[in-house]
């Protein structure tokens, strides 16, 4: 049940017909694991905390840094040399105290990532690198999470969600990490911050049944430069190491 609070606090959310207070109820019965808080995770976690998902996971093992606060917009000055998921904490359980906040202060690799996910009903991939995006897409798969997995560099943006072994998965696209890159790459601040609120879109749709609208089958890929949005079919590859029929 919502309290009177809650119904006042997402009344305008209850109001989109495909949400209404059902699907308000939904969320508040939803969780998901936040692998990364800073640019994408920053966006991703604020929105869904307001959204009024009941429980989020955030993962993130390093410290707010001055050079951090130019894209991830849930730290602050105040806190720089503050554990990035205490950072986040605060802020979230500010915005809505209504919902549980769970913090991961390690790394999201082989010997725990299965343990990770299976504790949520949803992942976002909020990594800043290739590996962590393909291990996430291939534990989902293996522990039938869904998921939303995406990048972004300077103005632009690429993303994709999967439902395992329904769908059109990471690997199917990319096939293999690519060879680590040199330096940092250069990013727009409110570039990180469409591709973070793409991701918590997709999640809410997810959870409120708009799954023939998800960003599946496709690659989202957006240039804010030119300010395009483009989407590419992409079709299941038979091949594939994680959901093909050699899987």
């Amino acid at each position: 049940m919502l309290s009177p609070e809650e119904k006042d606090r997402y009344h305008r959310q209850i109001l989109v017909p495909e949400i209404g207070e059902n699907g308000q109820k939904t969320l508040k019965k939803s969780s998901v694991l936040i692998v990364g808080t800073g640019g994408l995770g920053s966006a991703a976690s604020l929105y869904l905390a307001a959204a009024g998902i009941g429980k989020i996971g955030i993962l993130d093992m390093d410290v707010v840094e001055v050079s951090n606060l130019q894209r991830q917009v849930i730290h602050a000055t105040s806190r720089v040399g503050v554990k990035k998921i205490e950072s986040a904490e605060k802020v979230l359980k500010d915005l809505n105290p209504n919902i549980e906040i769970i913090t991961f202060s390690e790394k999201f690799e082989e010997k725990n990532a299965s343990k990770l996910v299976r504790q949520f009903q949803y992942v976002i991939d909020a990594s800043d690198n290739f590996p962590t995006k393909f291990l996430i897409n291939d534990k989902c798969a293996e522990n039938n999470i869904p998921c939303t997995i995406g990048g972004v560099r300077a103005f632009e943006g690429q993303f994709i969600t999967v439902i395992p072994h329904q769908t059109t998965c990471y690997r199917c696209v990319f096939h293999e990490p690519p060879p680590p890159m040199k330096g940092k790459l250069p990013i727009l601040g409110s570039t990180a911050g469409i591709g973070g609120l793409i991701e918590a879109t997709e999640c809410v749709k997810y959870f409120v049944g708009l799954r023939d609208d998800l960003l599946t089958n496709c690659l989202l890929f957006f240039d804010l430069r030119a300010m395009s949005f483009d989407k590419i079919t992409i079709l299941r590859d038979p091949k594939c190491k994680t959901c093909g029929t050699e899987a």
